[in-house]
């Protein structure tokens, strides 16, 4: 008796986490094999997010990278756990995991919002990135002055992200820079703004 009691106690499945099951991976009364994958556990204390980098920071990914990870106005830090060797789609996928405590809201294939930090700089001028970065091939910005007119001056730019770049030398904090495509003014001086 004790015997088929263990037998029928062998029967139970026990999760190695804590957790809820996420996917079902055979059906109810199915006969399984040993060894055979029954069903998906998400350990919810352990929320990994699936991120998609541009190809072209891949050779700057490096595995305990600091990660940003932004769930509506709140931010948590996270840090690089895993990079994929392989390039889909221009993109490179990457797991970032939370270092504290991840927030209780969160939902399985949920989309968040995420930052590698590649590099930190701290006490930089940050203009926002635009086609003046290409047009005036990163040395040339116009700065608008108080009476409608911008002026040309030559800069020099440092590190630069996604959304912003740093200006390392040309331009003082608190001056407005056009940063839409410099073309159209065709080296120009001075250029007279208007809506």
């Amino acid at each position: 008796v004790q015997e088929l009691q263990r037998q029928v106690d062998l029967l139970n499945i026990t999760s190695p986490v804590s957790g809820i099951v996420g996917d079902l991976l055979v059906d109810q009364k199915a006969a399984v094999a040993k060894d055979m994958p029954v069903m998906a556990v998400v350990d919810l204390t352990r929320f990994e997010i699936d991120a998609q980098i541009p190809e072209s920071y891949a050779d700057d990914l490096a595995v305990g990278m600091k990660a940003e990870i932004s769930i509506g106005s709140a931010r948590y830090d996270g840090e690089l756990v895993a990079v994929s060797p392989e390039i889909v789609n221009n993109q490179v996928n990457g797991r970032i995991r939370f270092t504290d405590t991840a927030p209780d809201n969160l939902r399985q294939n949920q989309r968040l919002m995420t930052r590698v930090l590649l590099a930190e700089h701290s006490d930089v001028l940050l203009v926002q990135r635009g086609q003046f970065l290409d047009s005036g091939a990163g040395r040339i910005a116009y700065v608008v002055q108080n009476d409608g007119m911008a002026e040309r001056r030559q800069i020099q730019v440092g590190a630069r992200s996604m959304g912003a770049v740093e200006i390392v030398a040309g331009l003082e904090q608190g001056e407005q820079i056009v940063v839409s495509n410099l073309d159209p003014f065709r080296s120009a001086e001075r250029v007279l703004l208007t809506d």
